[in-house]
């Protein structure tokens, strides 16, 4: 029944938590920077070659079970990665 879902202004996963009862727990995903083959290089307009960053992603339910597989391609002028660290403070020191 997911595709008589509104998939346009709802996410895939509010609609299967909501609809189908099956809560997302966790997801991984994994990034590796890569050369465009002819078939990605062709879907997304870029050189054969051209750096290209691949993501693959799978969601879980709390149980372990895996609930959506994604692999997508992203140009390398469309990244932007940001991140935070943070150290926690283990000792109090004095300056």
């Amino acid at each position: 029944g997911l595709e008589k879902l509104d998939l346009v202004s709802r996410t895939l996963f509010e609609l299967l938590e909501v609809h189908f009862g099956l809560a997302l727990a966790f997801a991984r995903r994994d990034f590796a920077a890569r050369a465009a083959t002819a078939e990605v290089a062709q879907h997304l307009a870029v050189p054969v070659g051209a750096p290209v960053l691949h993501m693959t992603q799978t969601a879980y339910l709390a149980d372990g079970r895996p609930l959506e597989h994604s692999e997508v391609w992203i140009a390398s002028d469309e990244v932007h990665v940001s991140m935070v660290l943070e150290r926690p403070q283990k000792f109090d020191v004095a300056l």
